[in-house]
């Protein structure tokens, strides 16, 4: 468990990534560990910096299929279109 500013209760400790619980989130994807190191390593830098918090995404390619996601993976009001013609399918808020 982490604070604001990615430190944990132990003075001048940080973490980022999979293992961070940042406000009762875990995320463990790698944009948001990039995005929780980048804050971490200017806060043990001196130069304090808030972390607000990521918007999770992910990017992959699934057999030459390339599939991307953002945002809250588990809305209960999301909508959902599949597009079998046009090889697409969006998940919308």
């Amino acid at each position: 468990m982490v604070d604001d500013h990615i430190q944990t209760s132990i003075e001048d400790i940080y973490c980022d990534g999979d293992p961070t619980e940042h406000n009762g989130e875990l995320y463990g994807l790698w944009t948001v560990a990039k995005e929780q190191g980048m804050v971490a390593g200017l806060n043990m830098a001196g130069v304090t910096t808030p972390y607000r918090g990521t918007v999770p995404s992910s990017a992959l390619k699934i057999t030459g299929i390339g599939v991307y996601s953002t945002g809250d993976f588990n809305a209960n009001d999301a909508e959902i279109l599949l597009s079998k013609e046009q090889s697409v399918y969006r998940n919308w808020y």
